[in-house]
């Protein structure tokens, strides 16, 4: 059975996050950070990458953002995933490549 992600565990991975920055209901990223989600049921996800701030409602979050890309209004329970993108500077050198 799939476990519905809630408010409370997205709340707590926000907090763990690497360049994010908030509490309670809105959640931001430091400059150059940015949050990848995932949306949707394991395999068949929909990335929504460039993520700025994140904003807890009562029943949805709304994901800012960066540049022209606007707002996306989604529910709890269709986030089953969550990346942080590190600046270019802290990603580190991937093996195998210069």
């Amino acid at each position: 059975m799939l476990a519905l992600m809630e408010r409370s565990t997205l709340a707590r991975i926000l907090t763990q996050a690497t360049g994010v920055k908030g509490e309670a209901d809105t959640w931001q990223t430091e400059e150059d950070h940015r949050l990848t989600f995932y949306l949707g049921q394991p395999g068949q996800a929909m990335i929504v990458a460039n993520v700025a701030k994140v904003r807890f409602d009562e029943e949805f979050i709304q994901l800012t953002r960066v540049g022209r890309d606007g707002e996306l209004f989604v529910t709890y329970d269709a986030v089953h995933g969550l990346g942080v993108v590190l600046p270019e500077g802290e990603r580190g050198r991937r093996a195998g490549f210069l």
